[in-house]
């Protein structure tokens, strides 16, 4: 009854709350931002890694080196950026280490791509675009993820991949035009 208590008052607690109450010796709060953001951590992993056991690797390991690190956040309310941010750094490393090229599109690079113009309604199903994304180069998806699934805006993308807001706006336009041929 207590730790119900205790996740139902959790769940009202801000970001920054939460990082004082684990910096402060609560280090089993930590679980609750683990909850809020794995779904994300994953969809980031999965934009450069695509074998469900790796992008759990991964994900383990981003939130490993969160815990380890909060201590080092400067601003607790930037968390999900920070984290992002980690995410990014962590799936790049291993990508050099695995030795992945990760690309973005070229300003006249095409994607080759089977037709989806059996697809004759104007709504796309989540499998679809699932599949669709997943042809894009990791950089590529990982911009339309952050702004039209998560809705980051471009001054926050531009914190946590440290690319400039107009080459990230040029990257997104690029990306919904790749996307809509590979959709064609």
């Amino acid at each position: 009854m207590n730790v119900l208590i205790k996740q139902k008052s959790l769940d009202c607690l801000t970001d920054p709350d939460l990082i004082e109450y684990i910096l402060s010796g609560e280090k089993d709060t930590f679980q609750e931002l683990v909850k809020r953001y794995k779904r994300l951590v994953q969809h980031c992993v999965w934009n450069y890694v695509k074998t469900a056991s790796t992008v759990e690797d991964l994900t383990q390991e981003i939130f490993i080196r969160a815990f380890s690190s909060l201590g080092n956040l400067k601003t607790p309310d930037k968390f999900k950026s920070w984290l992002l941010k980690i995410s990014r750094n962590i799936c790049l490393d291993f990508c050099k280490k695995k030795r992945i090229v990760v690309t973005e599109l070229d300003n006249n690079e095409t994607i080759k791509t089977s037709s989806y113009s059996n697809n004759t309604s104007s709504a796309i199903d989540k499998e679809t675009m699932h599949e669709a994304m997943a042809k894009l180069p990791p950089l590529t998806a990982e911009v339309l993820w952050m702004r039209f699934a998560e809705n980051i805006s471009y001054a926050e993308m531009s914190q946590i991949t440290g690319s400039a807001e107009a080459v990230l706006r040029k990257r997104v336009s690029r990306g919904l035009s790749s996307l809509k041929d590979i959709l064609k």
